[in-house]
């Protein structure tokens, strides 16, 4: 077999050599055919990468479409608002745009409608994020910003003299209930839920991260018609993406949810740092990820389910090269590399946050880290009783 193939390239090559030794004598007929009648190997290699009647089959590789994506990666689209909104910019976008440059926008009232609806969710998930991340603010965080202040600001006043603490003054402070519940009293516990909450909006991070990398690592055309590949099967593939419609994804979607992240983000240090119980501590986590999760709510509720089917059968495609068995090994470790470093960051950021982090973004500005170690001691001479201990020895009569 490769004897054979051997042979035909050599049959290629010299028809090469008469064509090309042809069309030179035909633009130089003063000169003989003895001079240029053959050519130099590079002359007729380069002769068979440009001449088709060479190889043929170039030209088939160029013509086919239908093999350019057997390498890429396909990426489902999220169930929420903003995969709606996603799906919703490309492939109504697509449909409008064809039907307004034919004269028959008209004819497309179902897109129009989808449009429409797809977009008052979206503002509505919008407005009601925004908003209660003001209200929350303004209203709750706020006050219990300054009840905890205030607190602090008479421990010191009552518990210290010229800057020392006695612990005299101490025994007869009658707020040490009130004090010994905030949050900061107890870094352990006000760590482990920060770092929670972080590890939350290190997902929301993640998913607008992963979002741009499709975007952006989707094909471009300049036609609107070939940005979606449909299958017999009713499975549609996003395969290209038009400037314009990149444009609207990434200012419509990425950038807002980016914002709302990053401001969630502080207002729940703020809130988390400056609760007042600990078992509000518990509660305010859970009213925090309540607000992540509005556009999966209104995306379950307001989304119809033809269009939640749709967006079941469309994947967006990006295009990948042909990794080795290193290469994938490499991208193992990396991964791992990635989530050791997600750790070790997301810790950090808990830790700068509660120490030096009160000098940035203050609930108890200058603070001393001097409520945990007076408020052990408090909690451990209270008396209590633990699981299984008798009733008699807990609450004695008299």
């Amino acid at each position: 077999g490769g004897l054979v193939e051997l042979l035909d390239m050599v049959r290629r090559l010299t028809r090469c050599q008469h064509i090309e030794a042809s069309s030179r004598q035909n633009s130089r007929p003063q000169e003989s055919v003895g001079d240029h009648g053959h050519l130099q190997f590079g002359q007729a290699l380069d002769t068979v990468v440009s001449n088709q009647a060479c190889f043929p089959f170039q030209e088939e590789e160029v013509e086919n479409e239908e093999d350019w994506d057997d390498e890429g990666e396909e990426w489902t689209i999220d169930e929420d608002v903003y995969g709606a909104a996603m799906y919703t910019i490309i492939r109504d976008g697509e449909e409008m745009i064809s039907a307004s440059r034919d004269h028959v926008l008209l004819s497309h009232r179902t897109n129009m409608v989808r449009c429409v609806l797809v977009f008052i969710t979206l503002v509505a998930n919008f407005g009601l994020q925004f908003m209660l991340l003001w209200w929350s603010y303004n209203l709750v965080v706020r006050p219990l910003v300054y009840d905890a202040q205030r607190l602090y600001q008479k421990f010191h006043q009552d518990c210290f003299e010229d800057g020392e603490f006695v612990h005299q003054k101490w025994h007869k402070f009658t707020k040490k209930e009130e004090l010994c519940n905030i949050a900061m009293s107890q870094n352990g516990f006000l760590t482990a839920i920060l770092w929670i909450w972080v590890l939350y909006m290190l997902e929301e991070l993640r998913k607008i991260e992963r979002q741009a990398r499709i975007f952006f690592g989707i094909r471009y055309t300049q036609n609107a018609n070939s940005m979606i590949k449909v299958y017999p099967d009713g499975k549609e593939k996003v395969v290209f993406l038009t400037t314009m419609v990149r444009c609207v994804l990434v200012l419509v979607l990425l950038i807002p949810k980016l914002l709302i992240t990053i401001l969630l983000t502080l207002i729940g240090f703020v809130w988390l740092t400056a609760t007042v119980s600990f078992a509000d501590l518990i509660l305010n986590a859970v009213a925090l990820a309540f607000i992540i999760q509005i556009d999966e709510q209104i995306y379950n509720v307001l989304i119809p389910d033809m269009l939640k089917q749709k967006m079941s059968q469309t994947v967006m495609w990006t295009p990948r090269t042909a990794r080795s068995t290193y290469d994938i090994s490499v991208e193992v470790r990396w991964g791992l590399l990635k989530a050791f470093f997600l750790i070790v960051c997301s810790l950090f950021l808990v830790a700068l946050y509660i120490g030096p982090g009160q000098y940035l973004i203050p609930v108890f500005p200058g603070f001393k880290n001097d409520i945990d170690h007076h408020c052990k001691a408090y909690r451990d001479a209270q008396p209590r009783c633990g699981v299984g201990e008798s009733g008699d020895d807990c609450f004695p009569m008299g």
